[in-house]
């Protein structure tokens, strides 16, 4: 899986979410089901609800295929194991902070998502 391979690339600062309370800035990870091993990420931009994010999304279109034409903004209604646009979703990838990455986190109301 992902994390896996992130955290043996020295990589140790991701965490596999598989339920639905997504926040911005989380990776998004959805397997094709047309194609064995084929899959697609996404970045949350805005958390609309529990299940439904706005996107930036690479190598798409507006319909959220995986055939691309760019880099688009998508809306997407996610639950594990749903299929969307050809792709089932998976579940998040999220950053882990430090501690003192933590303390420093604050709101930017322009961004819309916090920073550090």
């Amino acid at each position: 899986n992902t994390v896996v391979k992130l955290n043996r690339a020295g990589i140790d600062r991701y965490v596999a979410i598989k339920k639905n309370k997504p926040q911005v800035g989380d990776i998004i990870i959805l397997k094709s089901v047309s194609r064995t091993g084929g899959g697609h990420t996404a970045i949350v931009t805005e958390v609309i609800d529990d299940t439904t994010v706005k996107t930036i999304e690479g190598n798409t279109n507006y319909s959220g295929s995986r055939s691309g034409q760019g880099v688009y903004e998508l809306t997407r209604k996610l639950s594990v194991g749903r299929v969307t646009s050809g792709f089932i979703f998976i579940g998040y990838i999220r950053r882990k902070f430090t501690e003192q990455e933590e303390k420093n986190l604050r709101w930017d109301e322009q961004l819309k998502t916090f920073v550090l």
